[in-house]
């Protein structure tokens, strides 16, 4: 309890203070002589008990009091005043003072008035307290019910979510389980969804099998690095990956020629990795035949060129010994024509030489050669029984190789 004492006079002010002392009032005591300092102390400390005596100097007390009372209209108000003051009386009642004392004052009923008023005072704090109380409990209640309004709707419009995701992903789900591409979910380095179609690729009887297992370890042992760094490369830069080739090894350990596509993937709030995976292996094999469907077919044109070349090389034999015949008395003629018959059988030589290297991969014979020559005679080799032609253009400062 705040109490200001306001009194002009010393002697009376500390009257005022013994009394106060001698009745042992707790109180947190202030004291001054002028309405103008009772206005300084009571903007700083807001005093709950104010005593103070009509005449004051300087300044009106009328005045002091109505600036006070704006300043806390809660204030406990006891004037002091003489039997000549009835009219300030009346007018301190319009201010709203709570009681008023009539000098010269007896101990006995000053103290009396001070603690019907410190009671009052009191009370009224209580009340004040109790409806300041009520008050915040009322907000307080006011602000938990629209706080529980707003968690509410919270709550509901996460369940929408929660329902609106669920069936999102049933959907997925029942998605992922009609495509006819094996299509694998995994997180954390383990699969989270799959489906039929990758259970048949890996030879298990249902999906559910190969979940919680790592796609890793399904990879051929020369390509687990790879699709290893490829999976960290999707999680670090969030970027859907290149096709890629690889071989899984099924569950009774059939290798089998896939190609996948992965792409960064969220599956239950999760970060994931969906990968589609294309079983090529008929692919590959119809690939290899036709590979050897062209080989073949190249042969057959090279043995066609070969064939070719023997038939001019025996009839440039043929015609020769015809020849020779025809010349049977002129050695010159017959020289010449059997000179044509060696340098035929010569060619056919060296093409049943070259055709021979080729057919075994022999050992590359190594000396130096004419570099035109090579490329010449490398070059009719390769065109025999073919309908191409070749012009040749070769510089005149061709050194040997």
């Amino acid at each position: 309890m705040k109490i200001l004492l306001v009194e002009h006079n010393i002697f009376t002010l500390e009257q005022f203070k013994k009394m106060l002392e001698k009745n042992a009032i707790e109180c947190d005591l202030i004291s001054c002589q002028t309405g103008g300092e009772a206005l300084g102390i009571a903007q700083e400390g807001h005093p709950d008990f104010v005593i103070m005596d009509i005449h004051q100097p300087c300044i009106d007390s009328l005045v002091v009091l109505k600036i006070l009372k704006n300043l806390n209209e809660d204030i406990y108000f006891l004037i002091i005043i003489t039997p000549k003051d009835y009219m300030w009386l009346e007018k301190a009642i319009s201010l709203g003072i709570d009681d008023y004392l009539i000098k010269p004052l007896e101990e006995l009923e000053f103290m009396t008035r001070v603690k019907i008023a410190i009671k009052s005072r009191e009370k009224k704090i209580k009340r004040t307290r109790s409806t300041e109380l009520e008050k915040r409990i009322k907000d307080r209640t006011i602000e938990l019910i629209e706080a529980n309004k707003k968690l509410l709707a919270e709550i509901t419009e996460r369940k929408k979510a929660e329902g609106a995701l669920r069936e999102s992903e049933e959907h997925y789900r029942q998605i992922v389980e009609l495509m006819p591409s094996a299509i694998i979910v995994h997180s954390k380095d383990k699969i989270v969804l799959t489906n039929t179609a990758a259970a048949n690729l890996l030879n298990v009887t249902s999906p559910q099998m190969l979940l919680g297992k790592s796609i890793v370890g399904f990879a051929h042992p020369e390509f687990r690095e790879t699709l290893r760094e490829q999976i960290q490369q999707l999680m670090k830069y969030n970027q859907v990956s290149k096709k890629i080739e690889a071989k899984f090894t099924k569950t009774d350990g059939t290798i089998v020629d896939i190609e996948l596509t992965s792409s960064p993937f969220s599956y239950q709030g999760e970060p994931a990795i969906q990968t589609i995976i294309h079983n090529v292996t008929e692919r590959k094999k119809i690939e290899t035949e036709l590979q050897k469907a062209d080989k073949l077919e190249s042969i057959g044109i090279l043995a066609g060129g070969i064939a070719h070349d023997f038939n001019n090389f025996l009839a440039t034999m043929l015609g020769n010994i015809s020849l020779a015949k025809v010349y049977k008395d002129n050695p010159d003629k017959i020289y010449e024509k059997l000179d044509n018959i060696e340098k035929a059988t010569l060619q056919a030589k060296e093409l049943t030489r070259q055709l021979s290297i080729f057919s075994k991969g022999g050992d590359p014979v190594k000396k130096v050669v004419n570099i035109e020559e090579l490329i010449m005679n490398s070059t009719y080799f390769a065109l025999s029984g073919s309908n191409v032609s070749c012009e040749f253009f070769f510089s005149e400062d061709l050194l040997p190789v």
